[in-house]
């Protein structure tokens, strides 16, 4: 149970972390927009840098070939140093995204999507899908470019985002900006549900290298 002076803090630093402004969300999105078409194909190496770090080889060549949409944000919140011990340890495979809605609720930076989607900062984080009652496979991205919302109406959001788990002409993984049109009541993603939305503003504050 939270004392008044810890729930005091984690208000403060919820209430940081929701700026838009911090420059931790800068980086993010300076490094997401550099991972635009890594992958497997154009450059095996990088990509298994980014989802697999301090990995054994033969354990970074599976994860590899799995889809890598949760394991990019794993990736990119290790790089950007986020210091959870989740990111430290060796990945348990099915995992991935399970991991992230672990840190996120820890940071209390989970936010579960209902009736609208909540307001998003770049940085954040969106999973959407987990089975036929929502729509389909589970899928996760970073979001870009959050200015296009409430067009061409108002339950409907043009969102930019980076995405892991995409397959190249060779059927390998690839990371890919691609467009996401949100809309509908509950919002839903290209027909998937939009599930979850994490404040990566928030978790920074939790678990990012400035964090004290």
């Amino acid at each position: 149970m939270r004392t008044a002076f810890g729930q005091a803090l984690t208000s403060a630093r919820i209430a940081a972390g929701r700026s838009q402004e911090i420059p931790a969300r800068r980086r993010c999105i300076e490094l997401a927009r550099s991972l635009d078409g890594l992958g497997v194909t154009s450059n095996q190496d990088g990509y298994l840098d980014l989802i697999a770090a301090g990995e054994e080889r033969q354990r970074a060549l599976e994860m590899g070939a799995m889809s890598g949409c949760a394991l990019v944000v794993r990736g990119m919140w290790r790089r950007l140093g986020v210091h959870h011990p989740i990111l430290r340890a060796p990945y348990r495979t099915g995992r991935a995204v399970a991991d992230l809605v672990e840190i996120a609720a820890e940071s209390d930076a989970l936010v579960e999507v209902r009736e609208r989607l909540p307001a998003l900062h770049e940085g954040d984080v969106v999973i959407v899908g987990g089975g036929p009652e929502y729509g389909g496979p589970e899928h996760v991205w970073t979001a870009l470019d959050v200015t296009a919302r409430g067009y061409p109406d108002e339950t409907t959001a043009l969102i930019r985002g980076l995405d892991g788990g995409q397959r190249d002409e060779h059927g390998r993984q690839v990371i890919r900006v691609v467009q996401h049109e949100i809309s509908g009541v509950p919002p839903r993603d290209s027909g998937r549900r939009v599930r979850w939305v994490i404040d990566f503003g928030v978790m920074w504050h939790r678990w990012g290298q400035e964090a004290t």
